[in-house]
């Protein structure tokens, strides 16, 4: 499944997983990385989103694209982490 669009150009959800672990200098195989450092990793992709909004340069509002790329990166890549923290919503 592919889910960023940057100019024709497509990351896996993996892909994305490592490019916040690069920026964020964690340097862990993804089954090894602890609960925080799933939550900065998946955080930081939803502050890279294209509907992000930054407010005072630290804080960011996220928009529904952002929000989107965070759960379902997180879903596909840490799909334990999805479950524990009971991210679905059942209607």
């Amino acid at each position: 499944m592919y889910i960023i669009d940057n100019n024709d150009s497509w990351m896996m959800p993996d892909q994305l997983v490592g490019w916040a672990k690069a920026s964020l200098n964690i340097m862990k195989l993804d089954e090894d990385m602890t609960e925080d450092e799933i939550r900065q990793s998946i955080r930081w992709i939803g502050d890279c989103s294209v509907d992000t909004i930054y407010l005072d340069g630290e804080k960011t509002r996220l928009g529904r694209i952002g929000i989107h790329n965070m759960l379902l990166v997180t879903l596909l890549v840490f799909p334990e982490f999805y479950e524990r923290h009971e991210l679905a919503q059942f209607n």
